[in-house]
């Protein structure tokens, strides 16, 4: 990055940032969890017309001496729906006056979008025309916010709009600062990071059993726009015989994935226990992952699958469809699987594969968690994410 934030703010000053993100988003909480003991005064500008905050937000929110202050600017509530819906027809206009009056109200240092596809473009629409008197607009891509709305002709032209007035942006994928480039972006990009943080220092170091002598395999149960739950348990069922013996977990499942997998359980007789989305905590999932021999996750598009990345900690055998960005942490046939999202019996060869090959797994494990420890360390992660406003190695409050 030849721009350095830290050139705008001083070494004792705080920082001023208007944050415009999905207030009941548990990757909004994790994001500003990061810099809970940091200087830095947010004012979160809410860019979706969910009336309720997430805990860990509310959690934050009010003065910490000499850490950071959460409040929410006052946009929220009854009227918060209408307007939203109305706002759809009027290209966001009426949510970029808000936010503009916001940004002059409080004088940040910094606006940043924490997502495209809501608050990017609410965020883009109060830049046009006056991006050389407002503070650096930050434009930070979440999963598939480029790599599937660029498709959508409506879309790219928002996202272009946007990428034209942001002069930093960051992204999990170096897939997604290339996109970023091709459609305009000209400003400074910061190193790939994981949006939803790292691990603790706790979770890298704990001992792992070999993927081998587990008897669980892990599923994401997502079936909606992007996704596909459906072709995995599809997989899964051409799968049964290998599969006699261990539990399939689905997680985040929504009504239609549960449909299906008690159906594929009939047919099959395996035993699959199904878990509704929210219904397992983070130390939940961590320790679901820990007792699987192999994950496997489906879906048209992604950015870095969190999953994956759990996956990955917990030493089980990932097996991720090509739209993510898995292909930037794990080596297809060696660390991982990397299959085709349509591709029922490529996936179901991967599933088989991972369960035949005690020694893949086990070693697959070995430098999976080598990476982990490299690549997804909490403190390192936070350095990272402190850089977006200035905040420099010399002058942070201990990490």
């Amino acid at each position: 990055m030849s721009e350095d934030p830290e050139a705008r703010v001083g070494a004792t000053a705080r920082v001023r940032v208007v944050l415009v993100c999905m207030v009941d988003s548990i990757h909004s909480a994790r994001w500003i969890e990061q810099f809970r003991d940091q200087r830095v005064d947010f004012v979160l500008f809410p860019s979706t017309p969910n009336r309720r905050v997430h805990a860990r937000i509310r959690a934050l929110i009010g003065s910490k001496a000499g850490g950071a202050t959460v409040r929410i600017a006052p946009f929220r509530g009854l009227l918060s729906i209408p307007l939203w819906g109305a706002d759809l027809l009027l290209g966001d206009r009426l949510r970029g006056a808000l936010l503009l009056r916001i940004v002059r109200r409080f004088r940040p240092d910094y606006v940043h979008a924490l997502e495209l596809n809501h608050g990017g473009y609410v965020a883009g629409r109060a830049y046009i025309g006056r991006t050389s008197e407002l503070p650096p607009l930050i434009a930070t891509n979440w999963g598939s916010d480029i790599y599937w709305f660029r498709r959508y002709p409506r879309h790219e032209r928002r996202i272009r709009s946007l990428l034209r007035e942001a002069r930093f942006y960051s992204a999990e994928c170096s897939r997604d600062i290339a996109l970023a480039i091709a459609y305009g972006f000209t400003g400074n990009a910061f190193d790939v990071s994981p949006n939803a943080g790292g691990f603790s220092s706790e979770q890298l170091a704990r001992p792992l059993s070999k993927p081998s002598t587990r008897k669980a395999v892990a599923i994401k149960g997502y079936e909606g726009w992007v996704g596909r739950a459906s072709i995995a348990l599809q997989a899964v069922e051409r799968t049964a015989s290998s599969l006699a013996g261990y539990t399939i977990v689905v997680y985040s499942a929504n009504a239609k994935t549960r449909r299906i997998a008690t159906a594929v359980a009939a047919r099959t007789g395996l035993d699959i226990t199904v878990h509704r989305k929210k219904a397992l905590s983070h130390q939940q999932m961590m320790e679901l992952f820990a007792n699987s021999r192999a994950y496997l996750g489906v879906s048209l598009s992604d950015g870095i699958s969190t999953s994956l990345l759990e996956a990955m900690v917990s030493g089980c055998f990932p097996i991720q469809t090509g739209t993510s960005c898995a292909d930037e942490w794990v080596v297809d046939g060696g660390t991982g699987m990397i299959v085709d999202v349509d591709d029922v019996p490529g996936i179901a060869e991967a599933l088989r594969r991972a369960l035949g090959d005690d020694q893949l797994v086990d070693r697959a494990a070995e430098i999976n968690h080598g990476v982990a420890i490299a690549r997804l360390d909490e403190g390192a992660i936070r350095r990272k994410s402190f850089r977006f406003y200035g905040l420099s190695s010399s002058d942070i409050n201990s990490a």
